[in-house]
Parts: structure tokens; C-alpha cells; sequence
């Protein structure tokens, strides 16, 4: 083994080092990034589920929460106004979410913002890193109704 080692100039020595190191790189920044790509898919169904229980609310009441109301208004009924004309007794989340429908994946609360008199609604969640805009796993989830 010591021959075969010695036979090899150490150029090509260090020139294979990093070719492994360069691929090793890379299959770490693949492995690295495919827990968030999860992630990225558990925030969209989530989020359809909060989009299918705001449409629930608006069949009962006419219109979407108020953005004051927010998405807790889907969990208990509101206090504020406008007050909900048929408030379903359990509230409108269909099926579990895993903790506070409010917050996301990645523990950010998500935004909700009702538009037109609340004929309209946007629903947003900032990604990984909290912020607007970003790429991959950090970019923003939005989905917004029609009328």
C-alpha cells in the first residue's frame, strides 16, 4: 500500500482532495436543503386548510374576517366588529393543524389581511427566515381569494 501511495505524485493527491471536498460540498447543500423543501410543502397545506375554513366563515357570515378578527376569529368567535351573523359552534378549522393556526411552519405568525368590506382576503407566510421576499425555502407563501 506505502508503494502504490508513493507512486502517486501529490499533486494529484491534492487535486482528487478536492474534487471529493467540492463534491462533498455539494451533496451536503442538497441534504441540507431538502428538510426545508418539506417544510415549504407543510406550510401550503396548512395553509389550504386555513383557506378552506375561511371560506367556511364567509358561507355563514357573508363575509371574511376582518384583518383586526384575523385567524383567530376562525378558532373562537369574534368580539369585535364586525360581528359574524352565524358563528358555527366549534369554529372553522376542519381537521387538526398540529399547534396554533395563527403561526407557521417556521413559528412566524402568519399575515392576514381582509380586502374589499372583506369580500377578499390575502393570507401570507414570510418563510424560513421571517422577512419579505427571498428565495427557495425563504421565499413567501401568499395566497389570495377572488371574489
Amino acid at each position: 500500500m506505502r508503494k502504490i501511495i508513493n507512486s502517486i505524485p501529490r499533486r494529484e493527491i491534492i487535486i482528487f482532495a478536492a474534487i471529493v471536498s467540492v463534491l462533498a460540498f455539494f451533496i451536503a447543500v442538497v441534504l441540507l436543503d431538502n428538510p426545508n423543501k418539506g417544510l415549504v410543502a407543510t406550510a401550503n397545506a396548512e395553509m389550504n386548510v386555513l383557506v378552506s375554513a375561511l371560506k367556511l366563515y364567509k358561507l355563514d357570515n357573508g363575509i371574511y374576517p376582518s384583518t383586526e378578527q384575523g385567524l383567530s376569529a376562525l378558532i373562537r368567535a369574534p368580539e369585535t366588529e364586525p360581528l359574524p351573523e352565524s358563528y358555527k359552534a366549534g369554529g372553522y378549522i376542519v381537521g387538526k393543524l398540529p399547534k396554533d393556526p395563527t403561526i407557521d411552519v417556521w413559528g412566524n405568525k402568519y399575515i392576514y389581511v381582509a380586502i374589499d368590506n372583506g369580500t377578499v382576503f390575502e393570507l401570507t407566510s414570510l418563510g424560513s427566515d421571517g422577512r419579505r421576499e427571498g428565495k427557495r425555502h425563504k421565499t413567501d407563501i401568499t395566497i389570495r381569494s377572488q371574489k
